[in-house]
């Protein structure tokens, strides 16, 4: 037998099948609040697909909502009081919280019909509109901006997202901490999936069934 057709077969038998990547966009508005435990957000897509795209910041020790003002203070002292960043026409501050999402999509194209959830990692930007390096409460209402990033894993996901790996990010640029009974109303949000099939694993028997064939 020739040893080069032997080499070809073992490698058919053992190398992960081609990774199939492709990209999603989609838009969606959200709703929510960082003021009440659970701090969670949802909101129905409004193009690239149908579903809902839906995150919770992690709230754990955080004050509850009774005094709003405590739990804004808490937020604001923990995650951005010490990053002002102070370049004309860009001051605010930028806090990172931890979290977590689910995404459902249904009519999407090809490859993205499922869900997925995972690890959500959102940077927040307070503007300081007046550049005084003080935040107002028309500016912890007003337009700030959040942007987001989150994993997906090979096993987080359902139906055509079962075998898929990656990440994707969001991005709205309607971010405000109304006290409540308000709450938050993302507008203009976009977002996008960037995905991969998962390797497949390498069977431990692979050689020795093909020695077998030239017994």
């Amino acid at each position: 037998m020739n040893k080069a057709i032997v080499c070809a077969l073992v490698i058919a038998l053992v190398l992960p099948t081609a990774a199939m990547a492709a990209t999603l966009y989609f838009a969606f508005e959200s709703a929510g609040t960082a003021m009440r435990t659970p701090a969670y957000y949802t909101g129905a897509l409004t193009w690239g697909a149908d579903g809902t795209f839906s995150f919770t910041l992690d709230d754990t020790g955080w004050p509850d909502s009774t005094d709003q003002q405590v739990r804004w203070d808490h937020i604001f002292n923990t995650y951005f009081i010490m990053n002002y960043d102070g370049t004309p026409g860009s001051e605010g501050w930028k806090g990172e919280i931890d979290g977590w999402y689910v995404i459902e999509l249904s009519n999407a194209q090809p490859g993205y019909n499922g869900t997925v959830s995972g690890e959500f990692r959102p940077q927040i930007t307070l503007i300081d509109a007046d550049a005084d390096m003080v935040l107002d409460w028309w500016e912890r209402s007003g337009e700030n901006i959040i942007k987001g990033s989150f994993t997906i894993a090979c096993d987080a996901g359902t139906g055509e997202m079962t075998d898929r790996r990656g990440g994707g990010s969001m991005q709205s640029n309607y971010m405000s901490f109304p006290f409540l009974p308000e709450t938050d109303v993302m507008t203009s949000c976009t977002g996008s999936l960037n995905l991969e099939d998962c390797p497949v694993g390498t069977e431990a028997s692979s050689w020795g069934r093909v020695k077998a064939l030239y017994k």
